[in-house]
């Protein structure tokens, strides 16, 4: 406690600006620490001192620390101050007392105020109005309120602007009449400040002084010269909320929208944001349509929030027909705006003229008009309207805005309506116009899961032999969206014939489906199928069976695939051996034999960097199964491949063959790579380490990264952050190795490795009381002094403090605790 007792003396008496401020971050995080009695019955004293910057200091500080209210005190002390007969010592207490506002607003101070308010000094006066006002309501007595009328009489702008803006903070409580008329009055005033502080002070008394006078002269202030002026009142107006909304407010409004000046824009906008859909009288309605055709695109685009704030209440049909031109307008944003508020009008702009309009632009250029459109459309969702927009979306299936039809249809069937959508769309796929059925199959792959009704798979079944090939690969496309809940056995047994197909496009398709349909794909016949489709002549094939196995999983394991996929492994197309090597890391449980496993090892030699690549996967797939001697050393000498991907894959593998791989040779390896260039590798190895880190190999890591730490580069920045979060994921730190904390207490100065860490600072206390390790000594001072945390020994405990809570440790021996105390101090 001495000591930090004499930290807070050093701050007071020799006024360090430069360290200040950190300083009083650490007291404000320690509000237990602040209040011990010790400490401010220092604060008493110094704040008694006969030195008046002593004083001084002492004051300022206490103003910005989180004393308790109990220490009445010290508030007394103040009180004594404001009578000072030196006009300076009394200025300084009350910009102290500014400062803590409502903590000090008892009857005695504000009486002092009041009091100091007659001063003939125009600083004091100022001074004690913003005191008062930073006291906010507390502050709000008859008194009070009496004396800054007063004030507001006075010759002095200054001393107006000052009340003005006390007034302000005190809020709507301080809105008494006689304060109303007088605010009203400085709206007038020659003095530009003044009428900027009056009009502020009214819109922090909100809707309480929305009066018709307060709002007409708040109006006349949108003309203003000044634009500080003009923005406060656009935001006092926006604050009266709809008492303001009046045609003229909202005209005017509207035209500052289309100001040159940016801010006015934004407070403009926000002051009719304000104005809700209760403000939506006709007249105003009127004059929002009118400025619908302004030539301003901002204003235009304005009128449309405004209408859109107001809601079903402005769907009149004149607002519709206007929002439906401005659908076409040249500005992309005005067009975003109208979509968006026939939107929000709901079902009165569902109409037949606006369904079409939106249907029309659904290929327009600009792509945020589209998207918009597709919102619209997507949900205006009552019955009729699904009905309509289905209706008319059918029909343009076979003009140029198919695609976005198709788009929208399977947007709407993904919604409640999807029966509608599915049934308008099955009598599709009979249509004799191939482009047709085509489109009706892009709807449904886009539905997905959804579109998986008995009727509609059937139909995609007859599909699958239709004359045209875009069609059945098409229908295969479909059966894939649809996944699991399309595997029937009559779908299955109809894709494993389509594997014989002629096309090549609608053979993979047909690959493609059976192998998203997963496990339940898996049938005696699929995989025998694909058995001997391994074996086929064409490498396409080959390569397309082992993506169906893959996908197929463990359940597609048995012996003869296995066997089947390890002789594809010296197939001589690239393409094969990659996709056999993933097919084994799939069924890597039944696939984790010591032949796979000699297989990969030798794959990891492969001339194909791809392959290389793939047998690391397949290898790490397998886990701690695969990390056999001679993997881990074979996996090692990829670390050095010249293509950085290999490299990647093999410190992936290393990674999830966890504890088994963590030797001296790979962690020296990774930690060689974190200093490397290539961004992914790096963040690869770091993580890599960081895993490690958290085994039994912590040691190792640590030690590691720190030998390598004197490099700099990447090195230095890595281990700083491996560092931290090894020490952090320990539940002990005192499970250290002894020279591992000699390493890391070597490091205790830098400053870029301590900073980063973020290990409450109490752990490394603990792991010296625990281990009793002087080497913790450097880093604790380190640590407590970078994060600005303290400590205090006191009998059998020590305190920490510096987090919003003290934490107490209990001491083994007063010796430890001495010891701690003295390397502090000595150190």
């Amino acid at each position: 406690m001495n000591s930090i007792i004499q930290s807070i003396k050093h701050h007071v008496f020799e006024d360090q600006k430069k360290s200040k401020n950190r300083f009083i971050e650490l007291l404000q995080r320690s509000p237990i620490l602040i209040n011990q009695p010790e400490i401010h019955d220092k604060f008493v004293e110094w704040y008694k001192d006969k030195d008046r910057s002593i004083s001084k200091n002492a004051s300022s500080l206490i103003s910005d620390l989180p004393i308790s209210d109990r220490y009445t005190d010290l508030i007394q002390l103040h009180l004594t101050a404001l009578t000072a007969e030196k006009i300076q010592a009394v200025w300084d207490v009350l910009q102290v007392v500014c400062k803590m506002g409502e903590k000090v607003a008892t009857d005695e101070v504000i009486k002092k105020l009041i009091v100091l308010l007659g001063n003939t000094d125009n600083s004091v006066k100022c001074n004690a109005v913003e005191a008062l006002g930073r006291m906010g309501e507390k502050a709000v007595t008859d008194d009070v309120i009496n004396e800054l009328l007063n004030l507001l009489d006075q010759t002095n702008e200054r001393v107006k602007r000052s009340t003005c803006e006390a007034l302000g903070r005190m809020g709507e409580k301080a809105a008494t009449d006689e304060v109303i008329d007088k605010l009203l009055i400085l709206l007038g005033n020659k003095d530009e400040r003044v009428r900027h502080h009056a009009s502020e002070a009214l819109q922090n008394m909100g809707e309480k002084v929305a009066t018709d006078q307060v709002i007409n002269r708040l109006f006349i202030l949108l003309d203003d010269t000044s634009d500080d002026i003009k923005r406060s009142a656009c935001v006092a107006l926006g604050r009266m909320g709809e008492k303001a909304a009046t045609s003229e407010v909202i005209h005017r409004l509207l035209t500052l929208v289309g100001d040159t000046n940016d801010s006015e824009k934004r407070r403009a906008r926000e002051a009719l944001r304000n104005m809700d859909e209760t403000s939506a009288a006709n007249e105003v309605i009127n004059e929002l349509i009118i400025l619908l055709d302004d030539t301003n695109h901002d204003v235009r685009r304005t009128a449309s929030e405004a209408l859109r704030k107001m809601g079903g209440k402005a769907a009149t049909n004149d607002v519709i027909n206007k929002l439906i031109n401005l659908l076409g307008d040249s500005d992309h944003h005005v067009k975003l705006s109208a979509y968006e508020t026939l939107l929000e009008m709901g079902e009165k702009a569902a109409a037949d003229e606006v369904i079409n309009k939106l249907i029309n632009v659904l290929c327009d250029s600009d792509h945020h008009v589209r998207h918009s459109a597709y919102e619209t459309l997507g949900k205006m969702d009552t019955k009729t309207t699904t009905d309509e927009v289905i209706n008319k979306l059918s029909i343009r299936l076979h003009d140029r805005v198919r695609s976005s039809a198709c788009e929208l249809l399977a947007r709407m069937g993904e919604k409640s309506k999807t029966n509608e959508v599915i049934n308008k769309l099955i009598i599709l796929l009979d249509n004799t116009d191939t482009s047709i059925r085509s489109s009706a199959c892009k709807v449904f792959a886009r539905m997905g899961e959804k579109a998986a009704t008995d009727e509609v798979i059937t139909k995609l079944i007859i599909l699958l032999d239709d004359t045209d090939d875009s069609i059945r690969s098409s229908a295969c496309i479909v059966l894939d969206r649809m996944g699991e809940k399309a595997a029937t056995n009559e779908v299955i047994n109809k894709l494993v014939l389509v594997l014989d197909d002629t096309n090549l496009t609608v053979r993979n398709t047909a690959f493609e489906a059976l192998g998203k349909m997963g496990e339940k794909a898996a049938t005696n016949e699929v995989i025998n199928k694909l058995t001997n489709l391994l074996s086929d002549n064409d490498s396409d094939v080959r390569f397309r069976a082992c993506r169906a196995i893959e996908k197929m999983g463990e359940k597609a394991a048995t012996n003869e695939v296995i066997n089947k996929l390890i002789f594809l492994l010296d197939d001589t197309y690239d393409c094969v051996r990659h996709s056999a090597v993933v097919a084994l890391g799939k069924v890597c449980e039944k696939a984790a034999t010591n032949e796979v496993i000699n297989e990969l090892v030798i794959l990891l030699g492969d001339m194909s960097s791809s392959v290389r690549e793939n047998a690391c996967v397949a290898l790490s797939k397998m886990g701690e199964k695969g990390a056999t001697d001679e993997v881990v050393t074979r996996l090692i000498s990829l670390l050095d491949d010249e293509i950085d991907y290999v490299k990647g894959s093999a410190i992936a593998a290393l990674d999830e063959m966890g504890e088994k791989a963590a030797t001296n040779v790979v962690i020296k390896k990774l930690t060689t790579i974190i200093n490397g260039k290539n961004g992914s590798n790096i963040w690869k190895a770091s993580k890599a380490l960081r895993n490690m880190g958290k085994t039994s190999a912590s040691n190792e890591v640590i030690g590691m990264l720190l030998d390598a730490y004197v490099h700099g580069g990447n090195i230095t920045f890595e281990a700083n952050s491996i560092i931290g979060e090894i020490l952090e994921a320990s539940s002990s730190m005192s499970d250290l190795k002894d020279d591992t904390v000699r390493k890391l207490s070597n490091y205790a100065d830098q400053s870029t490795l301590w900073s980063s860490i973020k290990v409450s600072p109490e752990k490394f206390i603990e792991a010296f009381l625990e281990t009793k390790v002087s080497f913790w000594l450097p880093i604790i001072r380190t640590v407590f002094t970078i994060h600005e945390y303290g400590f205090t020994v006191a009998g059998n405990s020590v305190v920490v403090f510096g987090c919003q809570e003290s934490f107490e440790l209990s001491l083994p021996n007063k010796e430890l605790g001495k010891q701690l105390v003295d390397y502090f101090i000595d150190g």
